[in-house]
């Protein structure tokens, strides 16, 4: 069983952490949970758009993304999301029209928005993302 660590933050909240091993390779790490203090953010486009800013962190901070979810109606185009050179997420609308994987925490450089490009054409695409702002 993993032992649960009792984390204070500065105001003297209680937070739950975990300490978990990956079987597959013994490294360890702790497991926080960060739903309570995500933000969200979501958009329906119904054009194609190149490098066009989803969220972007107040000047100095950093995103951190937790979660990302894309739809289309779309057969054909595809739809990437980027943080800087990280390429978070692709939707290959002529395989696929969703996108729902667990992002397992992306985190992008300081003042480096979130963007989306589509070449869906005027198929409607609907983006939400579940993140973090922190301090760099």
């Amino acid at each position: 069983m993993s032992p649960v660590i009792h984390l204070i933050n500065k105001d003297g909240e209680a937070r739950k952490a975990k300490l978990i091993k990956n079987k597959a390779n013994e490294k360890e790490a702790l497991v926080v949970e960060t739903q309570a203090i995500e933000s969200f953010y979501s958009v329906e486009l119904e054009e194609s758009v190149s490098e066009q800013t989803m969220i972007e962190p107040d000047d100095g901070n950093k995103l951190m993304i937790t979660d990302v979810s894309i739809h289309t109606k779309a057969n054909s185009g595809e739809v990437q999301l980027d943080i800087g050179d990280i390429k978070l997420a692709r939707l290959y609308s002529s395989a696929n029209n969703r996108f729902a994987p667990k992002v397992s925490l992306a985190e992008g450089e300081v003042n480096e928005p979130l963007e989306i490009t589509t070449t869906t054409g005027d198929n409607k695409v609907f983006v939400s993302v579940n993140y973090i702002e922190v301090e760099a």
